[in-house]
């Protein structure tokens, strides 16, 4: 009978541990909460003189990854500083192989800028994230 004790006191502990690095490792995921000018823009399709017509923007103010499921995004606008993430992998997987974009705090405010997504051209865009 303390055989069995034992031997369920050392799964608890060992669980326990699990769900302790679990729960490190998607707080990795989270960025920083960053201001709303720090921002990512989609391209929803073209106007008739063939201007890109930007999405409403992402915003990232609770410092979560946002899933996106899309394949035919070649390009993306970013507007403000941060660390910009662009994964052809789930939000759960957003740290293997993304496009990553910096820009700096002390030399980018409000700015924006289009960036060209070269890994979500091939596998599509599975999640963004901004860390600030």
């Amino acid at each position: 009978m303390k055989l069995w004790r034992c031997r369920s006191l050392v799964a608890l502990l060992v669980c326990t541990f699990l769900a302790l690095v679990v729960d490190a490792s998607v707080l990795s995921l989270r960025g920083g909460k960053c201001p709303s000018t720090s921002n990512i823009q989609l391209p929803i399709g073209k106007s008739a003189t063939g201007n890109t017509i930007w999405s409403k923007p992402f915003t990232f103010a609770g410092g979560a990854p946002q899933p996106i499921g899309r394949t035919n995004v070649t390009e993306a606008r970013i507007c403000g500083y941060g660390r910009f993430v662009f994964s052809p992998m789930s939000c759960t997987r957003i740290s293997y192989a993304p496009d990553t974009f910096e820009q700096s705090k002390a030399k980018v405010t409000v700015e924006c800028k289009v960036v060209a997504l070269d890994r979500s051209l091939t596998a599509g865009l599975g999640c963004i994230l901004v860390e600030c």
